[in-house]
């Protein structure tokens, strides 16, 4: 066993020292996430909570379960509050503006899924009201709910792009995953597809081709691959 020992007190005079250098930097943004990287921190989450009780609900837990995280990010990827780039992910507009609206909210922090994960302990155990936790979630899920729908930072839908409707001319121009489209889909039905001949028809290529008539930097092919 190793024995604790010590540092003697130093006295001025009393050792020699080789050399002294200040060094000066600054820290670093930490790395963006991927797939890999986002469902470690999900199994890992509550680590750093203070409230040993909640830190011991969460060990082995965290933000869903090794066959439901990777579902998880689906859904924040085809929710769109998350996108991919390459392998790596980032928040979009409307993620960012969902937590936004929720700042200083419990809802964001590892010690409320704590505090569930020990209600659910407690109910196995037989010491918690099921009932009482059910309702309890669903009040909670409703106010949530209602504070991102009411909150002024969201008075926008995340689908609509700058431009008119460039057919009829007289609605905006909405775009979904795959496409962009007047948002009058009754009489007008114009579309545009994202991918359009091998081309990805980004938001400032379309720009490009309501407000100029040509987007010289996509190179569309013909269907003889011309």
């Amino acid at each position: 066993e190793e024995i604790e020992k010590q540092l003697p007190e130093l006295q001025k005079g009393s050792y020699n020292y080789k050399n002294a250098t200040l060094t000066e930097s600054q820290t670093t943004a930490p790395p963006l996430l991927n797939d890999a990287s986002l469902i470690t921190l999900m199994e890992t989450c509550g680590k750093d909570i203070q409230d040993e009780e909640l830190k011991e609900a969460l060990k082995g837990k965290g933000i869903g379960t090794s066959a439901t995280r990777g579902g998880i990010i689906k859904e924040l990827v085809d929710g769109e509050y998350i996108e991919r780039k390459g392998k790596t992910l980032l928040p979009t507009k409307l993620g960012f503006e969902v937590i936004k609206s929720l700042n200083g909210q419990k809802i964001l922090s590892a010690e409320l899924t704590g505090e569930w994960e020990s209600a659910i302990t407690d109910i196995e155990n037989g010491k918690g009201n099921p009932e009482e936790f059910r309702e309890n979630i669903k009040s909670f899920a409703y106010e949530i709910t209602q504070q991102i729908k009411s909150s002024p930072k969201l008075g926008f839908n995340p689908n609509e792009t700058s431009h008119g409707c460039p057919q009829c001319k007289k609605g905006k121009l909405l775009q979904n995953k795959f496409y962009y489209h007047c948002e009058d889909d009754n009489t007008c039905k114009y579309k545009l597809y994202k991918n359009f001949r091998g081309q990805n028809i980004t938001e400032k290529r379309l720009s490009d081709l309501l407000t100029k008539g040509i987007s010289l930097s996509a190179k569309c092919k013909t269907q003889d691959n011309k």
